[in-house]
């Protein structure tokens, strides 16, 4: 008779991926409704101020300057204005969808951790697990030796998290080689 395993941490794992990918949908929907809404008359408003201008003879001239805005962006270029908003709200949604899927994801995978632990009779003794610990995991003990490294993706989530999504030298930084934290084992 076939033994039939079951471990609802692992479930949860693999049901997440739909999650994951109706999140990433979802967002590139909320980002094109977005882009859409910003062509929209009136999405960009303008208003005027009065300014100076200074002559190298001394003189000062005032006039009247208009500037756009839309959401969080300022300029006195309309165009210009709208483009960065859209760059603006397409980055930030996708850095979010990226930070929310890397959250679930890391966090499956540490739930799946523990089985992995208990299989190999091995303890991860940190307290705050990571995903980089189930990977090592899955190297070291379960002939993972082909799995995919996943460094590039907590590269991008410490980009996404710590310097606003600016990634200078992305390929340097995410295929260099560095000590990680190690597991220990107390067999």
């Amino acid at each position: 008779m076939a033994k039939f395993f079951f471990n609802a941490k692992l479930w949860r794992a693999t049901a997440s991926i739909p999650v994951m990918k109706m999140l990433a949908e979802k967002e590139e929907a909320n980002i094109s409704r977005a882009l859409s809404d910003a062509d929209k008359p009136g999405s960009i408003e303008s208003g005027e101020f009065q300014d100076e201008r200074h002559h190298e003879d001394g003189g000062i001239t005032t006039y009247q300057r208009t500037y756009y805005s839309c959401g969080s962006c300022v300029g006195y270029d309309e165009n210009e204005v709208k483009s960065e908003y859209k760059h603006l709200i397409a980055q930030l949604t996708r850095r979010a969808a990226f930070l929310t899927i890397f959250g679930l994801f890391e966090h499956r995978m540490v739930d799946c951790l523990e089985l992995m632990n208990r299989l190999s009779c091995k303890i991860t003794d940190k307290k705050y697990k990571t995903v980089e610990d189930c990977h090592k995991r899955l190297k070291q003990n379960f002939a993972g030796k082909n799995i995919k490294d996943i460094d590039h993706l907590s590269v991008m989530r410490n980009i996404m998290d710590h310097s606003d999504g600016i990634a200078e030298n992305y390929k340097e930084i995410s295929y260099k080689q560095t000590k990680k934290m190690t597991l220990k084992s107390d067999s």
